[in-house]
Formats: C-alpha cells, structure tokens, sequence
C-alpha cells in the first residue's frame, strides 16, 4: 500500500516541463498535463533581460532521484517532451 499523494506545493521537488512568455500559454499546457492525469501548476519567475517568464511544472516529488525517474517514466510514455528536475519548496512540514 502507498500512502497518499501529498500536493505539490507540499513537496520540495516537481518537473519543469515549459517556459512561456505568455501566462495564457502556459496555462493551456498545463490543462493538457491535467488532462493526462497529471498534477501540474504554473509559476511566475522573473528571467533577467527577459522579463515575467511562466513556468509549468508536474508532480510532487520528495526526491530528486524521485522526481528523475518519474521524469524518465514520463518521457517514455511521452507525455512530456522534457524536463528539468526543480526544487520548488524550501522545507517539507511534517
């Protein structure tokens, strides 16, 4: 048995799977995510010279050996393109 699926912003790793200067487009990309059952969340970041970039990241992952192989897993079954392994979360509660 595993225990439940704490949310994303509960654990401190996810995919970045895009980067949009458009919150529009990243916001459609992550609805696909979703609609492929996956857990997925858009994010704000300031990219120096560049402006307000938005992020998409998927999952929720304790580990950054977690998070690679679920990465690994889902570019097998391609339902991402790419990824990069990001620490989203600065400290887990128990």
């Amino acid at each position: 048995h595993s225990a439940p699926k704490a949310p994303m912003a509960a654990l401190p790793y996810a995919l970045q799977v895009g980067s949009f200067p458009e919150k529009g487009e990243a916001e459609s990309r992550a609805a696909k995510f979703r609609e492929a059952g996956l857990e997925a969340a858009v994010r704000s970041a300031e990219v120096r010279g560049k402006g307000t970039w938005y992020r998409v990241f998927v999952g929720g992952f304790a580990t950054r050996a977690e998070a690679e192989k679920a990465g690994q897993g889902y570019q097998a079954k391609h339902l991402i393109d790419s990824f990069v392994v990001a620490k989203v979360a600065a400290e887990v509660s128990e």
